[in-house]
């Protein structure tokens, strides 16, 4: 009952409003709270960190209280529809009931709902479906990563096992058996792995909040982000699988010992040639784990790059921009509120240090006014409704092109003169002409729009292009404009309009200076209308590109830490090898062997380890980086001067590494690496 169109109004209020606004008044329950000239009274507090799945935040909560107009409407079609299944039954018996009540409905009226349908989706799949892949994507450059240093780590007890293997000669002398090694090993290594496992928990504990501060706010569940004996468990599992990973195949490896061999004196400074393949095949396999998430690394700042080059078709510099509902049902007629936004561009833009102002239901990187509708352009076939074209409709005060500096390629805005009795005009952007208009003159073409609203052929208006803006990205950066017709306030107004704000030459930083006193001239036009979301363009573009940066970081992060630890791989490698060939170096030397000639034997085999591993990563990288293609923009993910760049880097890094085991090499003293022979 409380739904219905009468009697009075009640409202559910969030936990942060109960806390902030009612002071966690217990005797809050019952109380009444103007909003937007209405009274509601507060009959209950939402538990926290409730928010409508997908929906934005929002602090009170009132009934729908649809009114018989609102019933009548068939044409429209902004409502999120949610459902709760009945016990036993399964999305796909959903999905067909709801396509026969579609059908049903498009029969009872077809010049309306023609082409439109009904699709049931699961709500985790509408929440979480559009980070799930970009999500995937760092799960799976986070299990390279891991990869990579179980590979380093793998390496490194080789190489320790090499130096021990006269101790386990001795051992496996005096009756222990290999089973008793391997054991031994692999404990030394779980205990490596759970010291750092532990270690990993305390960064994260560190790390967390500067990661959820750095992501996307559009990221589903952000807020319930933490550490917990879930990922302590996980972190437990991971560390038992790194030691498998990391100590098995070592152990293994180590405790198959040629007594006779190993305890010679010889045997104290080789490793053998099959150890050193074994090393000398880790290496590889970490340069090419490790050019995979490079590669992936160098596409993603590339196609940051790439969004960050597109022409916005505005200039969001000293822009402040603030949400203003008007309640739809407060005047009977439009004219009302045509003059009342009116008034408040006029009055705003005379304010101390406003440039321009203007108002609109949908500002560029602001996507959530967004309304499309039927068209029909005259001189075109006509298509039924539903199946027609299309173009978003963006209501706009008369200054709107001015106030964003969105230039007009052709004809004219939108003037004084143009008003509610005089013919109906509007501005189309250059996408809309793309696509409707090739090789026509666009300024002066004749429009249908079919708005819809209660399905009365009153509402299809005639309206005359007067002139062609410029594209803006309202999506986004990353998103190609979409047809988009600009109609004036003061021809015909909308409600839930936002307030654009440009500040004289100054500063970016300034528009949030004028703040207050844009909110207290809002207060003299109409007090009962308050100012909500107030902020920057700059900050509204810095939001859209979040989601981008995030993954961009994270994977710049992933392919730094390859980097390093191929680097430390290949370093240590060459740094073993470089020790057990000391009496090789030293009898080179002794024959006449130059330090240059030393020198390029040492760096050729750090060469021939990054190109070998360079050509295994490639291959594998084909593959792989196919992963990202739904995430780059305006780079392949086969991107050749990317992947020629990540090879040179991969091929400096191994050179760097190799230079100090090199230089330890050439400055052998013959007589010294000799003494022992």
């Amino acid at each position: 009952e409380e739904d219905a169109d009468v009697g009075e109004r009640v409202a559910l209020v969030s936990s942060g409003f109960w806390r902030r606004a009612l002071k966690a008044d217990p005797a809050a329950l019952n109380r009444f709270v103007a909003m937007s000239e209405r009274q509601v009274r507060v009959v209950g507090v939402l538990p926290p960190g409730f928010r409508i799945p997908g929906g934005p935040d929002a602090d009170v909560y009132v009934p729908l209280r649809l009114d018989e107009e609102d019933r009548k409407n068939r044409g429209s079609h902004y409502f999120r529809v949610v459902g709760r299944l009945a016990g036993g039954e399964t999305l796909d018996r959903a999905q067909a009931e709801l396509r026969l009540i579609a059908t049903r409905i498009v029969e009872s009226d077809p010049r309306q709902h023609a082409g439109w349908s009904a699709r049931a989706v699961g709500l985790r799949e509408q929440v979480v479906g559009p980070v799930s892949r970009p999500l995937q994507l760092l799960l799976a450059a986070v299990l390279l990563l891991v990869l990579i240093a179980c590979t380093n780590v793998a390496g490194l007890l080789l190489a320790r096992g090499a130096v021990r293997q006269r101790e386990f000669a001795i051992r496996a002398a005096v009756g222990g058996g290999r089973a008793r090694i391997v054991r031994q090993l692999l404990t030394e290594a779980l205990l490596l792995a759970a010291l750092g496992g532990a270690c990993g928990l305390l960064l994260a504990a560190w790390s967390v909040d500067a990661l959820i501060a750095l992501a996307p706010r559009s990221l589903p569940r952000l807020d319930e982000v933490h550490l917990d004996l879930r990922v302590a468990g996980f972190a437990a599992l991971l560390a038992a699988l790194s030691t498998a990973l990391a100590g098995l195949w070592p152990a293994l490896h180590s405790s198959r010992t040629d007594l006779a061999e190993a305890l010679k004196d010889f045997g104290l400074q080789s490793a053998g040639p099959r150890r050193s393949r074994a090393r000398r095949a880790l290496v590889v396999g970490e340069i090419a784990l490790a050019l995979i998430l490079v590669i992936g690394a160098a596409l993603m700042i590339r196609s940051f790059r790439r969004v960050l080059d597109e022409e916005l078709g505005f200039q969001p510099e000293r822009l402040l921009k603030a949400e203003l509902g008007v309640p739809f049902a407060r005047w009977k007629t439009g004219k009302p509120y045509s003059d009342f936004y009116l008034a408040v561009e006029e009055r705003m833009a005379r304010l101390p240090g406003v440039e321009s102002a203007a108002l609109t239901t949908l500002l560029p990187l602001e996507p959530g006014g967004a309304f499309d509708n039927d068209i029909h352009v005259e001189g075109h076939p006509e298509e039924p409704h539903g199946q027609a074209r299309s173009a978003q409709i963006t209501w706009v005060t008369p200054r709107y092109f001015h106030t964003l500096q969105i230039p007009l390629v052709r004809g004219r805005g939108f003037e004084a003169g143009d008003g509610w009795r005089t013919p109906p005009v509007v501005v189309v952007n250059q996408a809309f002409v793309r696509r409707y208009l090739v090789g026509e003159e666009p300024v002066g073409a004749r429009l249908r729009i079919f708005n819809g609203r209660f399905g009365d052929e009153a509402d299809t208006w005639t309206w005359t292009i007067v002139g062609v803006a410029h594209d803006a990205r309202e999506w986004g950066l990353d998103r190609q404009p979409l047809p988009e017709i600009f109609i004036d306030v003061a021809q015909q107004p909308s409600t839930n309009m936002t307030l654009a704000v440009r500040t004289i030459g100054v500063p970016s930083a300034v528009p949030l200076a004028i703040e207050r006193a844009v909110r207290e001239e809002m207060l003299r036009i109409d007090s009962a209308i308050p100012l909500a979301r107030m902020g920057t363009l700059e900050q509204a573009l810095a939001v859209s590109l979040t989601p981008r940066r995030f993954q961009m970081l994270l994977l710049s992060l992933f392919g730094a830490a390859a980097l390093l630890l191929s680097a430390l791989g290949i370093y240590g490698l060459l740094a073993f090898s470089v020790n057990q060939r000391m009496r090789e170096f030293g009898i080179r030397v002794a024959l006449g062997a130059t330090k240059g000639a030393v020198l390029s034997l040492v760096l050729g085999e750090a060469l021939r380890l990054a190109a070998a591993g360079i050509a295994l990563g490639a291959l594998a990288s084909l593959g792989a980086t196919r992963l990202l293609e739904g995430s780059l923009y305006g780079v392949l993910p086969t991107d050749p001067a990317t992947w020629a760049a990540v090879a040179a880097l991969i091929g400096a890094v191994a050179l760097a590494s190799s230079v100090l085991p090199a230089r330890r090499a050439t400055r052998v003293d013959p007589a010294i690496a000799l003494r022992a022979e």
